[in-house]
């Protein structure tokens, strides 16, 4: 396989991975809080708890593949950069898996627990992400305008869990957390799309 050939794998790759995480945690996240109430009350069978925690799991491993071949195809621009964006990615897939973990097992304040670890995710998805995306503008791999837009849409999903960390409640509006998301919902389809320069990259 070329050296073309295998970025263009990366890329696409994860871009499914971005879809994938996306949805997956989307249905997995809902089913897990509408089942876990279900449950407490003795109204919900315990495999409908896993079949949400199954697709929270799927998330996690989509987010460190996505961490994992991002590495790869990038790293030739900014290892270190390209490394902390991997090793950001992990340690979000591991706060949401502990996060689903604690619902499943019916922990006493669960879904608060999960929420926080969810939140801490956030932040930490959200402060490297800003910086990645500030480094894929310096390292000229694609659209100014898209990397920037992924840049403000981090440091607003940063703002609205960190307002809810600090809170302990869900306080910080929907519409903080909307430009991150949307971000990467447009950033995979560019990917398979276009993909990053290989001229650049």
């Amino acid at each position: 396989m070329t050296i073309k050939k295998k970025n263009r794998f990366y890329e696409i790759v994860a871009a499914v991975g971005f879809l994938l995480a996306t949805v997956s945690y989307s249905i997995g996240s809902s089913m897990l809080e509408t089942k876990y109430g279900a449950a407490v009350q003795g109204g919900a069978h315990p495999g409908a708890l896993g079949v949400g925690f199954s697709l929270e799991l799927v998330n996690c491993m989509a987010v460190v593949l996505i961490g994992i071949l991002l590495f790869l195809r990038l790293r030739p621009c900014g290892k270190p950069i390209a490394l902390g964006y991997m090793i950001s990615r992990i340690a979000e897939a591991l706060l949401l898996c502990a996060g689903g973990i604690l619902v499943l097992t019916g922990a006493n304040e669960a879904l608060r627990l999960q929420a926080f670890l969810f939140h801490l995710a956030m932040v930490i998805l959200g402060v490297y992400s800003a910086v990645f995306c500030v480094y894929l503008v310096k390292w000229s791999v694609g659209p100014k305008w898209l990397f920037l837009t992924g840049v403000a849409g981090y440091v607003t999903l940063v703002i609205y869990a960190g307002i809810n960390l600090i809170s302990a409640s869900q306080l910080a509006p929907m519409w903080l957390f909307a430009p991150g998301a949307v971000f990467e919902i447009i950033f995979p389809v560019w990917l398979i799309v276009r993909g990053f320069d290989p001229a650049e990259a």
